[in-house]
């Protein structure tokens, strides 16, 4: 809490405002003369008396001073106000222009990439026939994982940070939003949320991180700690379609980067900075893979084993 922080401005200003129009007043009553109930006599006719100029009164300009002040008080809690209770409108436009341009270059990204599953292809063209050489459908499921795998280790040797990633939808937040490969404050979380860079991506049995602001710059995780066991995640990227349901949370220290380490099974990471307007902790969710649907491909489901099975038609 710096001594700039708005929440405290805000009653700063007003407070000098009112103080400043209150001296006002006082000056100008002070230096109104008394009023008095005596008869009196008018003076005799005279010859005119010359006008004595005298200080100029500074009540008008403090009166001024005050209101300005009070006004920008008033503005300043406001804009708090709706901070705390929504999020920063400013930033949030912000975001929601950014959001607009990654939309769109994802798009762009999507049909370029377009990785090929070509090995995979093969084999689901083939029917089932019972022959013991030609695959049948748990061997095809698996052919398909390790296509899955090679699309995401292929796709993370081209990352650059900053670039539009994939898109992240959590029903129970109402979030519908693109992700950036990166986690720095200015060029990537500005514009959404964003993929730590030291984790994985979907599909190769680890863990893949994704980063967001609570308050500022659209606030996609800011109600992250509303998340509970079963919630849905989903993960869409230019080869799959991932599915992940929500088994824990936890507070961490900002330092504890234990959260991001790999668990044995494809593990989504949401972070957050924790309480609401600090830096101190991060709320974190945990999310295990529970069903891909891969580009061009037929999609299976995760046991709690690990391992892979056909959607059931």
């Amino acid at each position: 809490m710096t001594a700039l922080d708005p929440r405290r401005l805000g009653p700063i200003l007003l407070a000098v405002g009112i103080v400043a129009v209150a001296q006002a007043r006082r000056k100008r009553a002070a230096a109104m003369p008394p009023a008095t109930t005596t008869e009196t006599h008018a003076p005799a006719p005279g010859p005119p008396l010359a006008a004595t100029p005298g200080p100029r009164s500074e009540a008008p300009r403090r009166r001024r001073l005050g209101a300005v002040l009070v006004a920008l008080g008033a503005v300043v809690l406001a804009y708090v106000a709706t901070v705390v209770l929504w999020r920063d409108p400013a930033t949030d436009l912000y975001a929601r222009w950014k959001q607009h341009e990654l939309s769109a270059s994802l798009d762009e990204a999507f049909a370029a990439q377009s990785p090929s599953l070509v090995s995979l292809q093969a084999a689901l063209e083939i029917p089932d026939t019972g022959i013991a050489d030609i695959p049948g459908r748990q061997e095809r499921v698996d052919l398909t994982r390790l296509a899955v795998a090679a699309a995401a280790n292929e796709l993370h040797r081209k990352l650059r940070l900053g670039k539009a990633l994939g898109r992240i939808e959590i029903p129970q937040l109402g979030l519908n939003a693109v992700f950036v490969h990166g986690t720095r404050w200015g060029p990537d979380l500005s514009r959404g949320p964003g993929h730590y860079p030291a984790t994985s991506l979907p599909g190769v049995g680890r863990t893949m991180a994704i980063a967001g602001h609570r308050t500022t710059f659209g606030a996609p995780f800011r109600h992250i700690d509303s998340l509970r066991s079963g919630n849905r995640i989903s993960l869409t990227l230019s080869y799959a379609t991932f599915r992940y349901e929500v088994f824990k949370h936890e507070i961490v220290d900002n330092g504890d980067w234990s959260i991001i380490r790999d668990r044995g099974f494809d593990t989504l990471v949401l972070s957050a900075c924790h309480p609401l307007y600090s830096a101190e902790q991060r709320w974190v969710v945990y999310a295990r893979l529970v069903r891909v649907d891969p580009k061009g491909g037929r999609s299976y489901v995760l046991t709690r084993a690990g391992r892979a099975r056909p959607v059931a038609a």
